[in-house]
């Protein structure tokens, strides 16, 4: 994902927004070569701090157990309506007061399902 440290309450404070390691990632830094080398485990982190460390450490062995088979991040009709058919209907899922009836009921329409999965892949 790309990451974007000017975002409203970011204030570019976490140390993937300072540098050395913004330079080294950047703004996309999906196929950047500081990033693959996190996935493999090879990323030499200048300034280490533990939390960074333990994060590079989690994604490559992440990214070994999975086979280093990249996993989708597009979450089709099917995928949402599958997963919402489940759902307890009277759990709360945020402040706005709406619950996942909400979401379970959107279930039973391919439109509404569609418009549902779209915005939470691009979300």
């Amino acid at each position: 994902y790309p990451i974007d440290c000017r975002l409203p309450g970011s204030k570019g404070t976490a140390p993937i927004c300072q540098d050395p390691l913004a330079q080294d990632f950047g703004h996309m830094s999906v196929q950047c070569p500081a990033a693959q080398a996190v996935l493999t485990g090879n990323y030499h982190n200048p300034h280490p701090d533990d939390a960074m460390e333990d994060l590079f450490n989690e994604i490559a062995d992440t990214w070994t157990r999975t086979n280093k088979t990249p996993i989708s991040t597009i979450i089709t009709r099917q995928d949402w309506q599958a997963y919402w058919i489940k759902a307890d209907e009277r759990t709360s899922s945020s402040a706005s007061g709406l619950h996942f009836g909400h979401c379970k009921a959107a279930t039973s329409s391919k439109y509404l399902s569609h418009y549902r999965a779209a915005k939470t892949t691009v979300a």
